[in-house]
Parts: structure tokens; C-alpha cells; sequence
């Protein structure tokens, strides 16, 4: 089950990501930003609410708490993105300054939080992946 609702989000939420840098090349991203999201996320939504009650489960608080944080955070995530896109800020910038940062902010909830150790070619590859965005951001 949990395999089957990753694919949900990776297919809903990619493809809301690949139509927002289609829609911000046609000039379209102002006008329709906001109701291409909300398509993109409500299919998200009502796919996976579909495959979990097929399974005649009840929600418990912490699915609740849980799946409100993901949403919300992806759909700032998103909307970041189309704002971005739609202030100029070239495409190459941003789809890679987006995932990255993601990923640099959960490795420091990792050690902050759940002081998770780091291997020494872990600390370089997250050394490496923050030099590598901002050669990005600056190029």
C-alpha cells in the first residue's frame, strides 16, 4: 500500500512540476497557476483517499497530522516554484534549487533532531550537493 501511494504522489506532484516550467514558457503561469495546482493536487488527493478506503481503514491522528504536513509543504513547494518561474528566475535554477534544498533541509532535521550520525562521504556528498546549488544559483 505504501508503494502504491508514493507512486500517487510522485506521479501527481512530478508532473504538477513539469507542467508548471510548460505553462511558465508559454507566459501562462500568472493566469493559470493556481487552478493547474489545485487540478494536480486534488487528483493527488482523491487517488490516494480512494486506495486507502478501498482497504476499509480508518484514519488514525497521526495519518491526519502526517498527510496535512506533506501537503502542505508540497504545495508551498509548488507554488514557490511557479512564483519563481514567474519572477524570471531562469528554469535550470530552479528545479534544481527546489529538490536540493528539500533534501539539505531533511539531513539537517536528521542531525538536528534525530542526531543521525553522518559517514564522512555523506558530509562530503552534502558538501559537494550545497556547492553545486550555489554554483547554480549564482551562475
Amino acid at each position: 500500500m505504501w508503494l502504491r501511494m508514493m507512486l500517487i504522489c510522485f506521479v501527481t506532484n512530478g508532473l504538477g512540476a513539469f507542467g508548471l516550467r510548460i505553462m511558465s514558457g508559454m507566459g501562462l503561469s500568472e493566469t493559470f497557476k493556481f487552478p493547474y495546482l489545485m487540478l494536480w493536487f486534488w487528483a493527488g488527493f482523491i487517488l490516494s483517499a480512494a486506495l486507502f478506503f478501498f482497504k476499509n481503514r480508518r484514519l488514525t491522528k497521526q495519518e491526519i497530522v502526517v498527510g496535512i504536513g506533506l501537503a502542505s509543504s508540497s504545495v508551498l513547494g509548488q507554488l514557490g516554484m511557479a512564483l519563481s518561474l514567474e519572477h524570471g528566475i531562469p528554469g535550470f535554477v530552479v528545479f534544481q534549487v527546489a529538490p536540493g534544498g528539500g533534501l539539505f533541509l531533511v539531513v539537517l532535521v536528521g542531525i538536528l533532531f534525530f542526531k543521525e550520525r553522518v559517514s564522512a562521504y555523506g558530509v562530503a556528498g552534502i558538501v559537494i550537493g550545497m556547492a553545486a546549488l550555489g554554483i547554480l544559483t549564482f551562475a
